[in-house]
């Protein structure tokens, strides 16, 4: 009975603390498998999740070990206040002193528990943070390569037009300087025509 019970407790115990914590970390969640891509996000998703079912087991346990702690402090003073023969007496004081160092104990591990509940939930929210700025800074670069890959391709292409257009001119010039100097002056065979014709006239 008592460990149905003690199940019953860690049971509601954690179905609260999932509740609570669906509602905080939805939004975290949201952003970083909006730029995740499926391998990622599955490992990542996959080790919070255990994580945080780790954390939720801690938590609960902590508030049992408080819960059953008191319970049981309080039954072992209302014990000792009972009219009992001195031997008992004896023996119920001693477990009495047994139970307060136990309760120390335990008050002082529920106290660590705490702390290191609460600094792995702060630093977990902080790493889903930076795989979030990862992510985008990942988004960021690949963008940046794609562009430069582009622009190497236009550069290459441009490289590639550039001498053909540049021997064109080239070869139109000499075939014009070899048109212009095959060709004569219409004055020079204009005065040799004059020059046979005087000789001519002479005669």
């Amino acid at each position: 009975r008592q460990r149905w019970i003690t199940a019953l407790e860690l049971a509601k115990t954690r179905a609260i603390r999932i509740r609570s914590n669906q509602s905080d970390d939805s939004g975290d969640e949201e952003e970083e498998a909006e730029c995740a891509s499926p391998s990622d996000k599955s490992e990542g998703h996959g080790t919070l999740k255990y994580l945080s079912g780790k954390l939720d087991d801690l938590s609960a346990f902590n508030d049992l070990i408080a819960k059953h702690g008191a319970a049981l402090q309080r039954s072992l003073s209302e014990l000792e206040n009972l009219k009992l023969p001195a031997e008992s007496g004896e023996k119920i004081k001693a477990v009495n002193e047994r139970a307060t160092l136990f309760r120390i104990t335990s008050n002082a591990m529920i106290n660590a528990c705490r702390d290191f509940l609460d600094l792995a939930e702060a630093h977990s929210r902080k790493w889903q943070r930076a795989l979030q700025h990862e992510c985008e800074q990942r988004i960021r670069l690949e963008e940046t390569i794609e562009q430069l890959a582009k622009q190497h391709n236009n550069l290459e292409r441009a490289c590639r037009g550039a001498p053909s257009l540049s021997a064109n001119p080239a070869a139109d010039a000499s075939r014009g300087g070899s048109v212009q100097s095959g060709k004569t002056d219409p004055s020079d065979e204009d005065e040799e025509t004059e020059y046979f014709d005087a000789m001519e006239d002479v005669h």
